[in-house]
């Protein structure tokens, strides 16, 4: 014998749906709340679905905008167009140091790939290129070693020490004095298990 026939049904059949009163008495109050939805003792109003269209459309432009400015960025220059442009920032060459150093593999801070390693990579392609181009400048090249620790205050109380991380400088001086200097500066270490890609680039 079915225990529910013993008892007023709560639970009926509408049109084929089940309705339930309790249920139907909360969406009816959630329309008179503004569309709020109680979360425990709180109440938190709903997003209207305008909301998530304008997300995805300003995704959407977004990634138009991106392409298209992508795509209009100029054409890197190889070595073979380097005569033709003989002050140009060449890619090529970029790429080909950038390589050469991403070849170590992860290179974090201290270790010996990135404390030996990365810098006689790196020194080896200043060297070069100051034996190609360096005939009109002064170069100076340094490789300085530092140790320190600093505090990282959101890991409560951990203090980061370093010794001997080193940082290679080069220094170019032209021939007629000038007023002006620009610095151009990056990391040539990484994240563990990454070789640090875009980073130097």
């Amino acid at each position: 014998m079915c225990s529910m026939c013993d008892e007023p049904s709560r639970i009926r059949q509408r049109s084929g749906r089940t309705y339930v009163p309790e249920v139907a008495q909360q969406q009816k109050q959630s329309r008179r709340d503004g569309g709020k939805v109680k979360v425990g003792d709180q109440q938190y109003a709903r997003l209207p679905n305008s909301f998530l269209y304008a997300v995805v459309a300003l995704m959407f432009t977004t990634f138009l905008i991106v392409t298209v400015l992508e795509r209009r960025l100029p054409r890197g220059l190889r070595v073979e167009d380097e005569p033709g442009h003989p002050e140009s920032f060449i890619a090529e060459h970029a790429m080909a140091s950038l390589t050469r150093l991403t070849d170590i593999g992860p290179r974090v801070t201290g270790s010996y790939e990135n404390e030996v390693l990365a810098v006689r990579v790196l020194r080896k392609d200043i060297d070069a290129v100051v034996d190609e181009y360096g005939s009109g400048f002064k170069v100076e090249i340094d490789v300085q070693k530092a140790s320190g620790a600093f505090p990282i205050k959101f890991f409560d109380g951990m203090t980061n020490v370093y010794n001997d991380v080193q940082n290679l400088i080069v220094k170019v001086n032209a021939q007629v004095k000038s007023s002006h200097t620009l610095m151009l500066n990056c990391h040539f270490d990484s994240v563990p298990e990454s070789p640090g890609e875009q980073d130097p680039l």
